[in-house]
């Protein structure tokens, strides 16, 4: 990376697996939340999960629209482990500027007291 150069076309990131701290355990993952900056015209961002190891992520709806400043992918489905992440693309010579990265979950702690 050098300062000044052109933005990437495209790019992504990936979490590591979260277990809640018990990989025995199950629970209950809500949705991916991505937040950035107001989307600038030509740029994109796509918010995705994988659930226990499954071999690929589940894309969640891309986001384009100017101004847009989150994506939002609902997953509600019971697991053990979970990745979650984001694809951002751009043709218009700028890169969108992530500002933070949620993954919301039930831990079932009420279902077992």
């Amino acid at each position: 990376i050098t300062l000044g150069d052109n933005a990437a076309a495209s790019g992504s990131w990936e979490s590591l697996i979260f277990d809640n701290g018990d990989p025995a355990s199950d629970m209950l993952a809500l949705e991916v939340v991505v937040e950035f900056e107001a989307l600038a015209s030509g740029q994109s961002i796509t918010p995705k999960y994988k659930l226990d190891r499954t071999a690929s992520f589940t894309n969640g709806t891309a986001v384009s629209t100017v101004g847009a400043v989150e994506a939002k992918a609902w997953i509600h489905t019971l697991c053990k482990e979970a990745e979650w992440g984001f694809n951002v693309a751009s043709t218009g010579g700028t890169f969108p500027k992530i500002t933070a990265v949620k993954f919301l979950f039930d831990d079932l702690s009420e279902e077992f007291n």
